[in-house]
């Protein structure tokens, strides 16, 4: 098995951090069905701080970290989301590369892999 990227959001804002709450990120649920992602999935936040988390459906055009999220980030910090899955060697895939504008779909590409 390998690990190869499933899915990737560019240009998210963060809008919201709320620290009493369940460590997560919540984006828009309209978002997580274009990638293909699941609540609670695992997924990597890079900006300035580069996290862990899981993802959680929210609210169009609001980009929330949540719990101990919420102190490596800010309202208006710029993001990327990324999610991984497993594979078996030589298995054939689908990248899907998600633009937003202020948080709301813009563009989807999906990258056919060998």
């Amino acid at each position: 098995m390998i690990r190869v990227l499933k899915c990737k959001f560019s240009n998210l804002k963060v809008t919201h951090c709320l620290f009493d709450y369940e460590g997560s990120i919540t984006i828009p649920k309209r978002l997580m069905v274009i990638a293909g992602l699941n609540e609670y999935e695992e997924v990597f936040v890079h900006g300035k701080n580069r996290i862990r988390t899981y993802v959680m459906g929210g609210c169009d055009g609001e980009v929330q970290m949540n719990g101990w999220a919420s102190d490596k980030f800010s309202p208006d910090d710029e993001i990327h989301l990324l999610c991984f899955r497993e594979i078996g060697e030589g298995e054939k895939y689908i990248v899907r590369i998600i633009e937003t504008e202020n948080n709301k779909f813009k563009e989807l590409r999906e990258i056919e892999k060998d």
